[in-house]
């Protein structure tokens, strides 16, 4: 939310009202989800303008941009927000409330496991602005961002009738990912993200760095005689392009979830894994870019 436009005298009448901006919007794709944000952004404004609220500012520091990057934690903000609106007699409907809470488009595939599911969303990514390149002020026309850095989002959930079980691991690059106990309105889960570079721009923050695409996640349980590696490609495994846009958005989920392979695995000896402090791994997310081993290795697979 951006608020502006509040001095300018030579407006006569309109010079300092000033101008309410709600920014970072993406293009809905349907009339129903373009409606459901507006209806959610005037209910927004109107509790601001009406309630004057006494609540302290949060300083998320480091979290601002590792927690809210994950979907998960987002829907449970969007929650919050929404239970605030109904408090204040600003109560939006079901039906949009379900339109609101929708992303399916995040939703990169599902693995079954034994006794869990491995669900991959995909992240927010905050793209760095190259502001020496092709900017107003160099004689461009437009200002070029690196947009080699993608993120997900790994979910363990387990199947109705199991309890959530801490034993499943998921092994990245050696790392052993220190998965989050979350709860939802579907029960239990356990919560991560994942960071890596998924392409070499031709102009970009870190240009030694090398794409780290396939990522591979290879998931152990001590009562499971193999390893269940899962990989996941950015485009189509066997690299060949495709013959056109998908027709529709069922062709369109279906081309997402072919990028997503598993296979059953020999389990892979304990000494791999890392020990000690780990560059790169934080509360929320692990930064595969920070590991000393994946910066200047040649383009490829990364195993587990």
């Amino acid at each position: 939310m951006n608020i502006e436009k509040l001095w300018n005298p030579f407006l006569a009448g309109r010079g300092k009202q000033g101008l309410v901006e709600f920014r970072a919007l993406r293009m809905q794709h349907t009339p129903e989800r373009a409606t459901a944000l507006a209806c959610l952004l005037r209910a927004v404004t109107a509790m601001l303008a009406r309630d004057s609220s006494t609540l302290p500012l949060i300083d998320w520091g480091r979290e601002l941009h590792a927690r809210f990057a994950l979907p998960f934690y987002l829907e449970q903000d969007l929650d919050q927000v929404l239970q605030a609106l109904a408090a204040a007699g600003l109560e939006l409907g079901e039906a949009i409330r379900a339109v609101l809470l929708r992303d399916e488009f995040r939703c990169w595939g599902q693995v079954p496991l034994p006794g869990c599911t491995l669900e991959i969303r995909r992240a927010l990514e905050f793209w760095p602005l190259l502001g020496d390149s092709a900017s107003p002020e160099q004689g461009g026309t437009s200002r070029l961002v690196d947009a080699s850095t993608a993120r997900v989002e790994l979910r363990l959930r387990p199947v109705e009738g199991n309890d959530l079980e801490d034993a499943w691991q998921i092994v990245v690059a050696g790392v052993t990912l220190p998965m989050r106990h979350e709860h939802d309105t579907r029960g239990p889960l356990r919560v991560f993200g994942l960071r890596y570079r998924s392409f070499v721009p031709s102009w970009g923050l870190h240009p030694a760095l090398r794409a780290q695409v396939p990522v591979r996640l290879r998931l152990r349980h001590p009562g499971q005689a193999a390893d269940h590696v899962v990989t996941l490609h950015e485009w189509r495994p066997d690299p060949i392009a495709y013959a056109g846009l998908p027709e529709d958005l069922a062709a369109a989920s279906d081309r997402r979830a072919e990028r997503v392979r598993l296979e059953i695995l020999p389990r892979g000896p304990d000494d791999e894994l890392r020990c000690g402090p780990v560059p790169g791994l934080g509360p929320f997310c692990l930064d595969l870019r920070c590991l000393p081993s994946q910066r200047r290795s040649p383009a490829g697979t990364h195993e587990a």
